[in-house]
């Protein structure tokens, strides 16, 4: 871990424009992702265990200001994070995670299952908040800050549940 900020920008995904002929399509090589959050009553700071094929991830995450936040991951052994998942998390999400190269960056597509199904979203993390990027044709609506697209409020008020 070198760094203890996130900077990072999120935008909703027209997959007919991402996989149709003119796109530049999802690699085939999505790695599954199951992760919760320990502790009921969340705050501004959140506690993530991840599992993502054959690694899995704590990370402690602090309240996003703008388009950055403080974020701390450890790598930790897949049988304690399954552990984890069982017995301090009350819920867990599901997605498949898709990198997509794009004009020297990679964008992180995110596409939800389960409860979240219908939802695509993806982030492209910075080093700076000031980088220069591009935003694909594919993105739509910038959800940058809005919480409602957070993974750990998703796992709460899941997207079907939406109005």
């Amino acid at each position: 871990m070198n760094n203890l900020v996130e900077i990072e920008r999120k935008f909703l995904v027209d997959m007919d424009l991402l996989t149709g002929p003119r796109g530049c399509g999802a690699n085939t090589n999505g790695t599954p992702i199951e992760q919760g959050y320990i502790g009921q009553h969340r705050s501004f700071w959140t506690t993530r265990v991840r599992v993502a094929r054959h690694k899995a991830y704590l990370t402690v995450k602090g309240p996003k200001i703008g388009n950055s936040g403080f974020e701390a991951e450890y790598e930790i052994p897949v049988s304690d994070a399954k552990a984890l998942l069982a017995q301090a998390c009350e819920k867990t999400i599901k997605k498949i995670r898709y990198n997509i190269p794009h004009e020297g960056h990679v964008w992180e597509l995110d596409i939800f299952e389960g409860e979240n199904e219908g939802l695509a979203v993806v982030e492209i993390e910075l080093m700076h908040s000031s980088d220069d990027y591009d935003i694909p044709e594919w993105c739509t609506k910038d959800v940058t800050g809005e919480t409602k697209y957070y993974n750990s409020n998703l796992i709460d008020e899941p997207y079907q549940d939406w109005p």
